[in-house]
């Protein structure tokens, strides 16, 4: 019974006797020592390792065997011992341990067969190495030939060729171990070979490293300028984030303040029609401030790295720029859903207000305050001359924010409807939105709109208003609808189209321009007196159209008709003077 040991070797597991091991061991020890003083000890080692590793699998093959003396000795003799590397010969002491081995090796004179195998060559590589690698198998000793023989053949195989390499790149290993590289060239691997080649690989990298320290070639040169290039354009961009972000910083600041001193200034009533509390409009302006502001800061900051050219050294800035950004939104979000709620519900109020009956059946019908600004206005020079109090140089339809007592929201809509009896009457109709039904009432109730009657004239106002102290603005409608009796008349100045007007239920006058317009009554229907086309729908005016080229079709077609009748009787009219001449002539001729 032996004992047994598991061992990784070369990142691979062996199963192997604890006397196989120690000489494994030994070897192994010795080549540490034997290799302590190279720079390239360890990966010198490492591939050793990798290749005994790949030996002892080729020789255990399928089989669940365990590695013994002979496995081991057998690697030993393919890879050479330590004293071969300078010629050493062996001590007494070695010569002892290793008796056995020793004289296996001389007495056998076995050596491992080398067989060549394909890789790529990537220290000797253009693009992937796969031309030196096939140059390497075959025994061509040069590979540009081939490579010139493969640029050559890209035009005639209409650069099927190029799929092809593409191919072999993907399917050939790279050459990555020393014993690779010893395979792909067909030479003997052994500790000697692997030392050579791994000292090889090193001088060419810091021969390559200090040729591209030393003089740049055309491709480096170029894409050092690329890069020159992209990092001054990138340097560019950033100076432009950088500039952009602090001016729009900026105006979110003034923004800021001018939106947050609504609060604490004659503004205040002004903002108060829509916000019922001062505090929501400190917390929306706090949220749109860091909603806004904060992104800024972070392009800011990002710019700044950017010419910098430096890491981020501040991490946690990230995690606290986010967490004032979600603050912000919340702030919004939450003044938005409170004001949200003042426009929850509806009510609408319907009021019939009779006029006094014009004589003749005529009423003419047009706006009193046409000329007026309506809304808010900045002063004129002029203005803040003639006034001594400014009051920040606001005014509203022409009157000073303190001395107005209510705000124009909105022009009426004007719809023409049939009256149920003989007179001229007007039906307001009034909606507005409050955060409950008994809200939307009350603020339905404080809508203001005048209208004023002389006789056959009657002055309606642009705009309806709502008181400047307790009014609130919760998307107040209204509609003015003009009842006109069955036989009479109502009139439309010139400046009534300032105003959307319509007659109720009747499409077909939607299009239609009001202003010197006559209207009436005639059996329960609205009816225009003086609407020319012009006034009328597009698809009427469409219509007309389409019948005028029908008409001219056929007119012309009769034309056409009457012309070709006419020519045939001139033809007509032509043969029998042609044949009256002739049998003239044969007349003639007979009597003579």
């Amino acid at each position: 019974m032996k004992k047994t040991l598991n061992i990784n070797l070369g990142g691979i597991a062996f199963i192997i006797d604890e006397n196989a091991f120690e000489i494994l061991f030994n070897y192994l020890e010795a080549l540490k020592k034997k290799f302590d003083n190279e720079t390239e000890r360890q990966e010198i080692l490492n591939d050793i390792e990798a290749r005994i590793a790949e030996m002892f699998n080729e020789q255990l093959g399928h089989r669940k065997e365990v590695l013994g003396i002979e496995e081991v000795e057998y690697v030993i003799r393919q890879m050479g011992r330590p004293e071969d590397i300078a010629g050493e010969e062996p001590s007494e002491e070695r010569a002892e341990t290793t008796t056995t081995t020793t004289s296996k090796s001389t007495d056998s004179g076995e050596r491992e067969v080398i067989k060549k195998r394909l890789y790529r060559d990537t220290d000797d590589s253009k693009v992937g190495g796969v031309i030196a690698g096939l140059c390497h198998y075959f025994g061509i000793s040069d590979p540009i030939w081939v490579r010139i023989a493969a640029i050559v053949l890209i035009p005639v195989t209409s650069g099927s060729i190029i799929f092809v390499y593409l191919l072999l790149l993907i399917i050939i290993p790279k050459a990555s171990t020393a014993a690779e590289k010893l395979q792909m060239k067909g030479e003997p691997i052994n500790i000697n070979t692997i030392e050579k080649e791994v000292k090889d690989a090193a001088n060419r990298f810091s021969s390559t490293v200090k040729m591209t320290m030393d003089s740049e070639g055309f491709f480096q040169k170029f894409w050092s300028l690329i890069a020159w290039i992209g990092g001054a354009f990138l340097r560019l961009m950033a100076v432009l984030l950088i500039l952009v972000s602090v001016a729009a910083l900026f105006a979110v600041l003034v923004g800021f303040f001018a939106f947050f001193i609504l609060g604490t200034t004659p503004f205040n009533s002004i903002t108060h029609l829509v916000v019922s509390q001062s505090s929501l409009i400190s917390l929306a302006s706090i949220g749109l401030l860091l909603f806004l502001g904060v992104p800024l800061v972070a392009f800011i900051y990002l710019g700044l790295r950017i010419l910098v050219g430096q890491g981020s050294r501040m991490r946690w800035l990230k995690w606290v720029l986010l967490t004032f950004w979600l603050a912000g939104l919340a702030m919004i979000l939450f003044s938005g859903i409170t004001i949200g709620l003042n426009f929850s519900d509806v009510a609408v109020k319907k009021e019939n207000v009779l006029l006094m009956q014009p004589a003749g059946g005529n009423l003419l019908v047009q706006l009193a305050d046409s000329t007026s600004s309506g809304w808010i206005t900045e002063k004129s020079g002029e203005e803040d001359r003639d006034e001594e109090e400014s009051h920040f140089g606001i005014v509203i339809n022409g009157k000073n924010l303190d001395d107005i007592s209510s705000f124009k929201i909105g022009k009426p809509e004007i719809e023409l409807i049939a009256s149920g009896n003989d007179s001229f009457y007007i039906q307001k109709v009034v909606s507005a939105r409050g955060r409950n039904h008994s809200d939307a009432t009350t603020n339905v109730g404080s809508v203001m709109y005048s209208f004023m009657q002389t006789d056959t004239t009657l002055n309606l106002s642009k705009y309806f208003e709502i008181p400047k102290d307790g009014g609130k603005y919760r998307a107040q409608n209204m509609t003015i609808r003009l009842a006109v009796p069955e036989g009479k008349r109502i009139i439309f100045a010139e400046n009534i189209d300032e105003l959307d007007a319509e007659v109720k239920g009747d499409s077909y006058y939607d299009d239609t321009y009001f202003a010197h317009t006559t209207w009436t009554v005639l059996n329960g229907k609205v009816k225009c007196l003086n609407c020319d086309k012009t006034y009328r729908s597009q698809q009427e005016q469409a219509n007309e159209e389409k019948v005028e080229q029908l008409e001219q079709k056929k007119t012309t077609a009769a034309e056409k008709k009457a012309d070709e009748k006419i020519k045939e009787a001139a033809n007509t009219v032509k043969e029998q003077q042609q044949k009256t001449e002739k049998s003239g002539k044969d007349n003639s001729h007979e009597d003579f």
